[in-house]
């Protein structure tokens, strides 16, 4: 953001234009890390299920870390099963990078660590557990450093904080639900609606009844993923 006000100047579409560029970039992620887990017809509902979560589409238009940190979060994932694949260090060592950078953009990218020790146990590896364990122990000490460094930059107990006046103006969920663009929403949600319905009912017809959960499951993650 500071290189494009840098490069543009300082105007609203120069701090908003890299989290559009960087949110154009999580569908291919998205292909990346879902083709690891589900076959390309699945994988393309999943990448069009992410791209066009309305959720997805706010913050790739807002000047905030949020595109950021979930673009890297699903990079990190494609990294980590290109690690699964080769088990080279190399990838090892780009997926460490990846968790890092979006370790940078919010702490909360401590919940995708533990995913270090799934390509050991997926291929039973021990090698790739072990190399895995000492990522993940890299990872954890990377995360203690950083928060103390943030902490270290607020104020202490003995300090008082600057005093913020609330102007926000309170509103129900259902107002701001069915608002100006966040009509997407409930469109969004009768989309994936239709679209779970369809396929259980395409895969039961196919496949017979013991098909069906599975389809459930996704169609279930679908509809969080687009209420969320």
């Amino acid at each position: 953001m500071s290189a494009s006000a840098w490069l543009f100047g300082e105007s609203e579409w120069a701090f908003r234009v890299p989290s559009a560029i960087v949110g154009s970039f999580t569908g291919l992620a998205a292909f990346f890390m879902g083709r690891r887990f589900l076959p390309p017809h699945f994988n393309l509902a999943f990448v069009a299920t992410i791209v066009f979560l309305p959720s997805m589409i706010e913050i790739s238009q807002t000047a905030r870390m949020y595109v950021f940190f979930v673009t890297c979060n699903i990079w990190f994932a494609a990294c980590l099963f290109r690690w699964e694949r080769d088990a080279r260090f190399l990838s090892l060592f780009f997926a460490l990078c990846v968790w890092l950078l979006s370790l940078h953009f919010h702490s909360l990218a401590i919940f995708a660590a533990p995913l270090f020790f799934f390509p050991g146990l997926s291929q039973k590896s021990r090698s790739q557990l072990i190399q895995g364990g000492v990522a993940f122990g890299v990872s954890m000490a990377c995360f203690y450093i950083y928060e103390e460094w943030i902490s270290s930059k607020y104020p202490g107990p003995g300090e008082k904080a600057p005093r913020i006046v609330d102007t926000e103006v309170s509103t129900s969920a259902i107002d701001v639900l069915l608002s100006g663009n966040n009509l997407l929403v409930p469109a969004t949600l009768a989309l994936a609606v239709a679209f779970s319905i369809f396929l259980i009912a395409r895969v039961v017809r196919k496949n017979g009844l013991e098909a069906a959960p599975p389809v459930a499951f996704i169609g279930s993650g679908l509809l969080a993923m687009t209420v969320l």
